[in-house]
């Protein structure tokens, strides 16, 4: 028992009687029950298995949080520059995403406008027409109209414009000369003179024909202006 002899020093350890000793050795043999710390104290041996187990267990736990709070602070890292990356990305995705509204109501408007101007110039075409313009001029006369009324001013009702008669009728009078059917009547010459009937106009045709058409008819009113010359006093 040099554990106990260590424990009671030599000469203590003389002084116990032999059969304590022998009796002490039977009951716990070489096993000790005592354990040296560093600083020279004794603990049971039973409660120093007890710590040195626990403290084995919390080295291990210890160590496996380490692991783990490792493994979260890295996942938490990531996460982090994920949500930060996703953030940024998921931004950008809305910032496009609303340009790309932005722009397609812009377009859709647009084209809604566009659409309707259009039916608002065919209406205004087809009243024209209606009151027989001189198609020569149409388009001249649409965008006149046009200027002096707004297309998007003007009330439409079942694809026809409201109040078309007060709108128009004055637009008409003050084009007069492009409106109604034009009939032309040619210069019937004397026997022998000229081409054939309806070939020229008339001296009168051409001092009562508005400038308009005679613009659009040029050819023939320069060439009957020149026939008429020509056969002057004749």
């Amino acid at each position: 028992m040099e554990w106990l002899k260590k424990i009671l020093g030599e000469e203590v350890y003389k002084t116990i009687p032999e059969n304590v000793l022998k009796t002490l050795t039977e009951k716990v043999g070489s096993k000790k029950i005592l354990v040296e710390e560093k600083d020279g104290d004794y603990i049971p041996k039973t409660r120093f298995d007890e710590v040195n187990t626990k403290k084995a267990d919390l080295d291990k736990e210890l160590a496996t949080t380490k692991e783990s709070l490792a493994k979260v602070q890295t996942d938490f890292d990531n996460l982090e520059k994920e949500k930060a990356g996703g953030s940024k990305t998921l931004e950008d995705k809305v910032t496009d995403l609303t340009k790309q509204l932005t722009d397609m109501q812009t377009q859709l408007k647009d084209k809604d406008t566009q659409l309707n101007l259009r039916d608002r110039r065919s209406s205004v075409e087809k009243e024209l027409r209606a009151r027989h313009v001189n198609e020569n001029y149409l388009n001249m006369l649409m965008n006149e109209f046009e200027r002096k009324n707004p297309l998007d001013k003007l009330e439409i009702v079942d694809g026809k414009i409201k109040d078309a008669e007060n709108i128009f009728k004055p637009f008409q009078e003050s084009n007069k000369d492009l409106f109604g059917e034009v009939k032309r009547q040619g210069y019937t010459p004397k026997d022998g003179e000229g081409n054939g009937a309806g070939e020229y106009y008339t001296m009168e045709q051409l001092k009562s024909m508005p400038k308009s058409e005679v613009a659009a008819n040029m050819e023939k009113a320069e060439k009957s202006l020149a026939y008429h010359q020509n056969n002057q006093g004749k």
